[in-house]
């Protein structure tokens, strides 16, 4: 269910974002047969702008749908996946082991990413569409970014909503309403722990450091055995009994090694 609901937003995207470049093209042709504006110098680039406005508005439409399209094939929706040779290799037909322990996101994760996706992203997005006259480029533009932000935002809400990690004998297993995906034992090098707002200050400026208002975000990073990181584990991740049982047979089977 979940490969067909992708494959039908891929195709839906991909036919607006058609659609919005051919009705650029159409209104490229309206503005070359309108002529230019006879005025010279700096007074002639608001004439310019004001006659291929909407064709710009609609090249950003139909760049702003293609870019989500190649998002939503980035995604990993419906895919059953084992890390295998430094790789996400299908296998859907891999076997399933009861587990000895299962967290599942904190959550605050999921409720943050629909504050911050209804905070930013509809603020930003939602009052250029009431607004009255042509649609212009930076309207156009910021509907774009608001809008695609905000469903963005959602979208990591469902899946951090849903999301479980699994323990067993065979090794760990991450599961969400999109997709699973499975890493074997014998390929889990180790755990890093990161302070992600660490290395967010350090592409700061210095003189904001100590008063930055980020807070404290700690994950766990599952490596394998060549040191990529291929899940990530929130510190929070509940009930915290099991999550600390899972960080401890990761550390201890690498140790063994």
């Amino acid at each position: 269910m979940t490969v067909l609901l992708k494959n039908f937003l891929l195709a839906l995207l991909i036919a607006g974002a058609l659609l919005f470049l051919a009705s650029g093209v159409r209104r490229a042709a309206t503005a070359r047969m309108t002529g230019t504006p006879k005025s010279t110098g700096l007074s002639r680039i608001p004439e310019l702008l004001d006659l291929w406005n909407e064709t710009l508005a609609c090249a950003i439409f139909g760049l702003a749908l293609m870019g989500g399209a190649w998002l939503v094939s980035r995604t990993h929706w419906g895919v059953d996946a084992v890390w295998s040779g430094e790789a996400w290799t299908r296998a859907s037909a891999a076997v399933e082991a009861e587990p000895d322990y299962e967290v599942s996101e904190p959550r605050e994760s999921w409720i943050a990413n629909l504050f911050w996706g209804c905070a930013f992203g509809l603020s930003f997005g939602l009052p250029p569409i009431f607004m009255d006259g042509k649609w212009t480029a930076a309207r156009a533009f910021w509907v774009s970014l608001g809008l695609g932000f905000f469903l963005w935002m959602v979208q990591s809400s469902v899946e951090n909503c849903s999301r479980t990690v699994r323990m067993s004998g065979a090794g760990l297993e991450e599961r969400s309403i999109f997709g699973r995906r499975r890493v074997p034992w014998d390929e889990i090098g180790g755990l890093e722990f990161q302070d992600v707002r660490a290395r967010i200050q350090k592409y700061q400026d210095w003189r904001t450091r100590s008063s930055s208002t980020l807070p404290r975000i700690d994950v766990w990073a599952v490596k394998d055995r060549n040191g990529r990181e291929v899940l990530s584990l929130p510190d929070g991740m509940v009930p915290g009994d099991a999550f600390r049982k899972i960080r401890e047979q990761i550390e201890r089977r690498a140790a063994a090694r």
